[in-house]
């Protein structure tokens, strides 16, 4: 995760550069990260610049409508509820 973070250059698909495995989306163009127990697949829908005392420390909110949920079996309970412990639980570490 750390290493997803720093910043590639457009032309860098950076699920290659860092051999992270990954699914296609059914809704939406990005992939999503095939470890990840759950998935949120989302279109945006508003971007809102917060200024920051510099102009380093200015942020984006980023608004989206979640058009796609999916959740592996094993984040689910016997009754079929996602739970917060078992997600973290399915998880790769």
């Amino acid at each position: 995760v750390v290493a997803s973070s720093r910043d590639f250059a457009p032309e860098v698909d950076e699920f290659e550069a860092l051999g992270i495995p990954w699914l296609p989306s059914r809704h939406v163009k990005p992939r999503r990260v095939k470890g990840s127990p759950v998935h949120f697949e989302c279109r945006l829908t508003q971007q809102l610049q917060i200024p920051g005392n510099t102009p380093e420390a200015t942020a984006w909110l980023l608004v989206g409508q979640v058009v796609g949920i999916h959740i592996d079996d094993d984040a689910l309970t016997p009754t079929e509820v996602a739970d917060a412990a078992d997600v973290e639980h399915a998880a790769p570490r």
